[in-house]
């Protein structure tokens, strides 16, 4: 998807490892996604669970605003 692609981009000529590092990031990303969701719902409730995903993605697009323009 576009999300492979902007690690191609990020890494221009290693367009291998760019999708490795994609791959292999988008799941331990759902492993620990899975797993702080459980812990935070458990802990509080499913809306702590969707307020801090809002947050996490507020951050995220911080991040993306500030890398180098691909």
């Amino acid at each position: 998807g576009i999300g492979m692609l902007y690690f191609q981009d990020l890494m221009p000529g290693q367009a291998g490892s760019a999708t490795t590092l994609y791959t292999n990031t988008t799941r331990v990303g759902w492993i620990i996604a899975g797993s702080m969701a459980g812990i935070v719902a458990e802990i509080w409730s499913y809306h702590t669970v969707f307020w801090i995903a809002l947050v996490m993605c507020t951050l995220t697009i911080a991040c993306l605003v500030r890398i180098k323009d691909v």
